[in-house]
């Protein structure tokens, strides 16, 4: 096994922990969470709200990029990471939905093919300002990174991987700090709290990867 293997699954193993998974349970049902509130809408804030619809918009692209790497990926090591990270992100997914049908709210619309994206990798640190639900009868249009990895295959798709997944945590992360700090529901805080974990430990997961994938090698030149 090659000496980056260990690392990955220690920290594969720390994201389900984080996520509530069960070993490779990958086809069972996720539960709905339990909230310590009551489901009325009037317990919600509109960043608890915004909070909420940016992340499954988030979530949704981490979910969509991770499964790409089956078919694209040169490295075992990535994945099985981004088996991982689809397994865990999809069971997070499932609970940001879960909240806003607790609090009686509606669910964002979706949109055929890639997600509507609320930040670009370029977007500076902070909560992002635009709302993950696209308006009715508009098309999303895909992450510019997202459409990056499309086109890509072998030891490129794994560097590009690294990079839209980190920029996709960083961009999580941004999204966490403005639901802690002016947050007013506690289940959203508390989602917002468990979620910071997993971006933080996906984060350093994809650090240790970029640290062991090799760079491509340069055309000859003549």
């Amino acid at each position: 096994m090659p000496p980056a293997a260990r690392p990955i699954t220690i920290v594969a193993a720390v994201l389900l922990g984080t996520a509530a998974l069960t070993g490779c349970a990958t086809s069972q049902s996720v539960p709905a969470p339990q909230w310590a509130g009551q489901p009325s809408p009037s317990q919600v804030s509109g960043t608890d709200v915004q909070f909420v619809q940016q992340m499954i918009a988030n979530h949704e692209q981490v979910v969509q990029a991770a499964g790409m790497a089956a078919g694209q990926a040169a490295s075992t090591e990535l994945k099985q990471l981004a088996t991982q990270i689809q397994q865990t992100y999809s069971t997070q997914l499932d609970q940001l939905k879960a909240w806003l049908t607790q609090k009686g709210l509606t669910l964002p619309s979706a949109s055929p093919g890639l997600p509507a994206s609320p930040s670009l990798p370029e977007a500076s640190p902070g909560m992002p300002e635009a709302s993950a639900s696209a308006s009715p009868g508009t098309t999303a249009t895909p992450m510019p990174g997202l459409q990056q990895l499309q086109g890509l295959s072998g030891e490129q798709f794994d560097q590009a991987f690294v990079q839209v997944m980190s920029t996709l945590q960083q961009d999580a992360l941004a999204l966490v700090d403005g639901e802690i700090s002016s947050g007013e529901d506690q289940d959203a805080k508390q989602l917002a709290t468990q979620l910071q974990t997993t971006a933080n430990a996906t984060l350093q997961q994809l650090r240790q990867l970029a640290g062991g994938t090799p760079a491509p090698t340069p055309s000859p030149t003549s």
